[in-house]
């Protein structure tokens, strides 16, 4: 004798309920059947008794959450059809008189129902093979491949389930396999939970720094291994990102600044997974870099008055080169006194630490004046300024340079030719009585000098004795 379901509102549906599940095993109402895949249901407003509606998860997961506290999630390529509601026998507590009544036609389900709200509302599925569960609380799934289906209880209250009108109770932890070879199914023990170890869980945000690396225990039944990646956002830790792979190690990818949370669950050839595992916790500390500021090797480079900007550093401590004494770790950080300095960061009360290396940028400038012995009125002067990197090496894109002329300390309108570190121009005579003192000054976005130098002009009618003066630079 099969489970119906129907349109048809009458005895029979409370007189099947009774027959399957005897007095001892009626305590929830799902019952479920099954074929490949995993899917999720999510929305409905209604436990109405005569609505049919079918439910379609395609390339995305779906949920469904019933007003009453009922969640559905349905994974890709699961088809449910939600039943007119069933009635639910009158012995049991705390129950609604009506159940949600779903039939699985083919992937998998996830049953969340939230025990707070009451009266609880159960919820019950049916498939192929002769798979029947109810429940009325906790969380539940049911897969269904080719090779077979599988009703397991995993959180909350235990689930009923039925295979070939044998009706059993499955404790929390547990699953109920029926294949072509076990109808009347055999049940099992989910996953083992893995225990979960982390390396390098207080990082940089810096490009260059060591990734976080995860290792557990291995699980015997496990086919693959999903790790979930929870990420603090004020009061809330959601879901950033999970990672399946086959073996028991795995290094996160390059994070953003922040707090996040790791766990491992093992996954069986059915695709149940285990509970998750021990939560490891990963810091990122934001090291922001001003403008006009870079990296050499991961390492910033700091103009004379510039400084870095920290951010998720409460409740660490710092401590400068190779100092035993710990403080509370700064919101900025920078190179006053014109030298490396080099800083460790640790967790309040724990011993492992994450190097943070700061130095001053380095560079090479000069200013060049032709001719020399330059007089006016007479010939433009030409003025070349040459700019680099470390041990010649080219300045880097993010120095954004600012070259000033004055002549007797008042600005001139110059045009600036540009290739590669070379900046070159020509000046004339200003409308200014003699002798003249012209001024270049190269500085950054951050006002710091690049390069400077100065040049006396004498005037022509002063004859050849009193030329150009005495020259002199300071860079």
């Amino acid at each position: 004798m099969w489970l119906k379901f129907g349109a048809q509102r009458a005895v029979g549906e409370d007189h099947m309920i009774r027959h399957f599940a005897p007095e001892s095993l009626r305590i929830v109402t799902l019952a479920v059947a099954l074929t490949p895949y995993v899917t999720s249901a999510s929305y409905a407003r209604t436990n109405d008794v005569s609505t049919a509606s079918e439910w379609l998860a395609e390339s995305n997961a779906l949920t469904f959450t019933l007003r009453e506290g009922v969640k559905l999630t349905l994974a890709p390529g699961t088809k449910v059809v939600r039943q007119p509601s069933i009635p639910v026998p009158r012995h049991l507590k705390d129950v609604a008189p009506r159940a949600y009544a779903l039939e699985l036609v083919s992937g998998r389900i996830d049953i969340d129902i939230d025990t707070k709200h009451k009266p609880v509302f159960s919820v019950m599925v049916r498939g192929p093979r002769r798979v029947a569960a109810f429940t009325t609380g906790g969380q539940s799934t049911i897969v269904a491949s080719t090779e077979g289906i599988v009703l397991a209880s995993v959180s909350g209250s235990e689930l009923t389930a039925s295979a070939n009108d044998k009706w059993r109770s499955l404790k929390i932890g547990t699953a109920l396999v029926v294949t072509r070879e076990t109808p009347s199914g055999v049940t099992r023990d989910l996953p083992k939970t893995p225990e979960l170890k982390a390396s390098n869980t207080l990082k940089l945000s810096l490009a260059e720094s060591a990734p976080t690396s995860l290792s557990w225990t291995a699980v015997p039944e496990a086919r693959t291994y999903r790790i979930s990646l929870y990420r603090r956002a004020g009061d809330s830790t959601p879901l950033a990102s999970d990672y399946e792979v086959t073996t028991n190690a795995f290094d996160l990818p390059q994070l953003e600044k922040g707090l996040y949370t790791a766990t491992v669950s093992a996954v069986d050839r059915w695709h149940l997974a285990s509970p998750a595992s021990n939560a490891v916790s990963v810091r990122v500390v934001g090291v922001q870099v001003p403008e006009g500021a870079y990296l050499v090797h991961g390492i910033p480079q700091l103009g004379k008055f510039q400084h870095v900007s920290l951010s998720q550093v409460q409740g660490l401590e710092m401590a400068s080169g190779s100092a035993a004494i710990f403080g509370p770790a700064p919101e900025t950080l920078g190179t006053p006194s014109g030298r490396p300095l080099l800083v460790r960061f640790r967790e309040t009360g724990t011993q492992d630490e994450v190097q943070l290396q700061l130095e001053p940028r380095s560079f090479q400038g000069s200013v060049q004046f032709e001719p020399k012995g330059a007089r006016w009125p007479g010939q433009a002067v030409k003025v070349v300024v040459k700019l680099a990197g470390p041990n010649g090496a080219a300045l880097s894109e993010l120095v954004n340079v600012s070259l000033n002329a004055t002549v007797n300390a008042r600005p001139i309108e110059t045009r600036w030719a540009h290739e590669g570190q070379v900046w070159q121009t020509r000046i004339e005579q200003p409308p200014l009585s003699g002798p003249w003192v012209l001024r270049i000054t190269v500085t950054d976005q951050g006002g710091q000098v690049l390069a400077h130098d100065f040049l006396e002009i004498a005037e022509a009618r002063l004859g050849p004795a009193s030329g150009t003066k005495t020259r002199y630079a300071s860079q």
